[in-house]
């Protein structure tokens, strides 16, 4: 148990590390009930915070674990949850919320089918909105989109990664037990297991004070070779597929508990489990040697090594990655955490060896630093597959809010012939791009899913453009024209990390107008998801085209984001008009200046609130003063061209306070000559 601080392993996880471009690891061992941690490099580079076994990382779907143990306590309690079974169909624990499309699904879908990915459902990973959206999701809405969504496989027939039927156990959990689910997670598991500093989503862990512990997650940026910091924000939308923070001291207790079947696992909760339900990947020509295929069980992944059960799982989220595992045979088990995506990585190599050097085992190729099972790991693109095949007994089919964006990228840029920058060689170069005939504010416009919800398509710098970061896996797209008016190329560029790749875009155009857009946003299905084009939308939206403004202005209520608002402003861009929000100083919750300097809300009395209505009406004036120079424009309306735009006539509307302050704001400018006041009447 002294491994861990020993020089040899500490210069040969420093090593791993460094040439990984992970800031920091922590690693937690337990073998007959000892338990030994130790952490590696830096939680945070600015400041400088080393890393060590307190640390606090997002696990990502390390954390389905913990959801199938939750769903496998009310199993197990068969005098509070009589009808809470395994086998149980979905749709009589559920009857109002779980509906799936297809013939079949949601009279057949059963508990263990959503815990164990044989549902049929894919991914559909952008389809679910976050905090960031007008309308975000949660548990209960994401269960019940289910019925909008296509499938891509008869049930039981085939395994499909599925975060959001992670998301949708939960809201069993809550609906079965009456608590919220990070409620059932503190009384049923962390408290008993003294897990104190373990929470369900970052803000928890900030609330109760740990800030100061929680790593920070970071991308490589190989141009310039520098990290790149990312931000965590909560995923209520993703709850139970991810969003637990966690150290490994305090997880190691949980693998503790459930190796050795202590209080909440019992044996008949461990056992139903731990049952084998889906084979990961039955080819056998992926194994690697004296392993067995992979199979998933119910938030567990296990496979046999050298005639031993391995048991885990691991999780990759954007600036994160974990692993843990155990092996009941010898009470033996770690957990291993980083800042990284390419963390995982890393844990698969560090569990391998663990693994290895357990068995006494020999005759494996050697763990050094330039095994071939630890090369680079890319964020996106063809690494990762290859990584799987080497280093890694799991699916590459992993995925969230997970990283299964990046086999659905690779796959992108497999079917455009591009890996790395490459052209393909058997596919003749492409000239340079013709710009569609017609022109593209007929494809401007707001368009439709029921499942994946509204789309906004803009122009921008002379190009049809999608901003999708309200989706959980943000997302923007910028449209380059193939063929025919119809056929696109739409380059996405990931929200976090930055990262770019190219979806298959097409426009039906039926007498003259554009009515659909497809996209190929599910890898696992044949067909594209399919948007209908809203009526009454003008066909001009999205794009002034002279000087004259045309301008709207929106001022929000207290303590929040005009981000909150973004269904109203887009529906008022897409009639052509350019939506300014503005964000009021000590008003918002939160507001971080270009500088990078930031204030926080002010706590403002009903006494101060007139004065406060009268200050936003001049910030408005102030807005509309920098609208009439270059400089300004330049700085709040990047893209547009204009030299000034002539503010003499403008439109407000607010929220709340914001409402009251639109009509100020038209009392005392006479720049604004049309305002709506939404629900400021109290004020």
């Amino acid at each position: 148990m002294d491994l861990l601080h020993s020089a040899g392993f500490v210069s040969y996880v420093t090593e791993l590390i460094n040439q990984q471009h992970i800031p920091g690891l922590a690693i937690a061992i337990i073998h007959n009930d000892q338990i030994a941690s130790a952490g590696y490099g830096h939680a945070s580079l600015d400041p400088e915070t080393p890393c060590t076994a307190d640390t606090l990382f997002d696990i990502a779907s390390s954390a389905k674990s913990l959801t199938a143990a939750a769903v496998g306590l009310l199993v197990d309690d068969n005098d509070m949850f009589p009808d809470m079974q395994y086998d149980a169909v979905m749709s009589t624990l559920l009857p109002e919320d779980f509906v799936m499309s297809g013939e079949g699904y949601t009279e057949g879908v059963t508990v263990e089918d959503i815990l164990s990915h044989r549902s049929g459902m894919p991914s559909h990973d952008d389809s679910y909105m976050t905090v960031r959206a007008a309308k975000p999701d949660n548990a209960r809405s994401i269960t019940r989109n289910l019925r909008n969504l296509p499938v891509a496989a008869p049930i039981r027939s085939k395994y499909i990664y599925c975060n959001m039927m992670y998301t949708v156990a939960t809201h069993l959990v809550e609906v079965k037990s009456g608590q919220d689910f990070g409620t059932f997670l503190e009384e049923r598991f962390f408290k008993p297991l003294d897990m104190a500093s373990t929470t369900l989503q970052p803000s928890s862990a900030r609330s109760k004070g740990f800030e100061s512990r929680m790593a920070t997650g970071y991308t490589w940026k190989r141009a310039n070779s520098t990290y790149h910091g990312l931000e965590n924000p909560d995923c209520p939308e993703g709850q139970g597929a991810g969003s637990v923070i966690s150290s490994v001291n305090d997880f190691i207790k949980f693998v503790k508990a459930f190796m050795n079947c202590e209080d909440p696992i019992n044996k008949n909760v461990y056992e139903g489990l731990v049952r084998l339900r889906s084979f990961v990947n039955p080819n056998p020509g992926r194994r690697k040697r004296h392993t067995s295929p992979v199979a998933y069980a119910a938030g567990l992944d296990i496979y046999f090594y050298k005639g031993h059960m391995v048991v885990g799982h691991n999780g990759v989220f954007s600036g994160f990655g974990s692993r843990f595992f155990f092996l009941p045979d010898f009470s033996f088990g770690a957990v291993i955490m980083g800042n990284s995506d390419g963390a995982n990585g890393v844990a698969t190599t560090l569990v391998q060896k663990l693994i290895d050097d357990l068995l006494g085992v020999t005759d494996e190729r050697p763990h050094d630093s330039k095994s071939k099972a630890i090369r680079p790991v890319e964020i996106r693109g063809p690494k990762p597959q290859a990584e799987a095949k080497d280093a890694n007994p799991m699916s590459k089919n992993q995925g969230k809010k997970e990283k299964k964006k990046q086999e659905k990228k690779t796959q992108a840029k497999k079917s455009q012939g591009i890996q790395k920058g490459q052209v393909n060689e058997q596919r003749p170069k492409r000239n340079t791009p013709q710009p569609p005939t017609m022109p593209l504010s007929a494809y401007a416009g707001n368009y439709w899913n029921p499942g994946y919800h509204n789309l906004l398509v803009q122009i921008r710098d002379d190009a049809l453009f999608i901003d999708a970061t309200d989706r959980s896996m943000g997302f923007t797209l910028k449209f380059e024209h193939v063929s025919d008016d119809r056929k696109f190329d739409a380059h996405l560029t990931d929200w976090l990390d930055g990262s770019d790749d190219i979806v298959k875009a097409e426009f039906v155009i039926e007498d003259a107008q554009v009515t659909r857009l497809g996209l190929q946003l599910e890898e696992m299905l044949k067909e594209m998801i399919w948007f209908k084009k809203k009526d009454g939308v003008r066909s001009g939206a999205a794009r002034v085209q002279n000087p004259l403004f045309r301008g709207v202005v929106f001022s929000p209520t207290l303590g929040t984001t005009p981000l909150f608002y973004n269904a109203i402003a887009q529906a008022v861009a897409s009639a052509g008009y350019i939506v300014v929000s503005i964000e009021h100083p000590y008003d918002a919750e939160f507001l971080e200046f270009p500088d990078r300097s930031n204030v926080t809300a002010a706590n403002i009395t009903d006494a101060q609130v007139p004065l406060g209505v009268n200050n936003r009406a001049r910030d408005v004036s102030f807005v509309l003063d920098q609208l009439s120079t270059k400089d300004g424009v330049a700085a709040l309306l990047p893209g547009t061209g204009a030299p000034g735009l002539k503010a003499r006539r403008v439109a407000i509307y607010g929220h709340s306070v914001g409402g009251a302050a639109a009509a100020e704001a038209m009392r005392l400018d006479c720049r604004v000559v049309a305002g709506a006041n939404l629900d400021g009447s109290m004020f």
